[in-house]
């Protein structure tokens, strides 16, 4: 792995709680958590200026941050459904897009996506909407930046055991839905 062959690892969470539970699953590999909203771009600048005075040149960028509300769409709030697309869709191409100038040649940009970006899960219209803007700006950011060989891909799990997660495969009837 990255980390056994001496990868530095920088990385992101909304919480100084969530960066202190991350950084203790990492033991023994050089690490730098930082407290970042991925919705400011000033946040976002100041912690890819810190990286890059730290580690130097960005080799690899995973962009994971994602949240989820649950409802109906006509029963969920606008708030939500602007801070589903703004966490999921636009946060990812604004951390790439501060970070793009510092990615070294042959790096790799990697979006985690969802299946939901290409077709509708129950009650998760924004997440689906969001995911499937960040499959295609995924899509376009590959062509743009292959001139320096740097890939850009997806990758689209389908439900995976997260906190983001958890509620939702605890209810037996919704994984039999899921499962048919």
């Amino acid at each position: 792995s990255l980390l056994e062959d001496g990868g530095k690892v920088a990385f992101c969470g909304q919480s100084a709680n969530s960066v202190n539970d991350a950084s203790r699953r990492l033991p023994g590999c050089e690490h730098r958590g930082f407290v970042c909203d991925i919705r400011s771009e000033q946040q976002v600048s100041e912690m890819i200026d810190a990286i890059v005075a730290e580690f130097g040149t960005i080799d690899v960028l995973v962009n994971n941050a994602a949240i989820n509300k649950r409802g109906r769409f006509s029963d969920v709030d606008y708030e939500d459904i602007r801070d589903v697309v703004a966490i999921n869709l636009l946060g990812h191409i604004l951390v790439t897009k501060v970070a793009l100038p510092n990615i070294s040649p042959g790096g790799r940009l990697i979006n985690i996506s969802s299946v939901a970006g290409a077709r509708y899960l129950d009650q998760c219209l924004a997440y689906c909407v969001a995911k499937a803007g960040l499959d295609c700006f995924t899509r376009g950011l590959a062509v743009e930046v292959a001139e320096r060989r740097i890939t850009a891909n997806a990758i689209a799990p389908w439900y995976t055991d997260t906190p983001l997660t958890n509620a939702f495969l605890s209810a037996k009837d919704r994984v039999a839905r899921i499962e048919e």
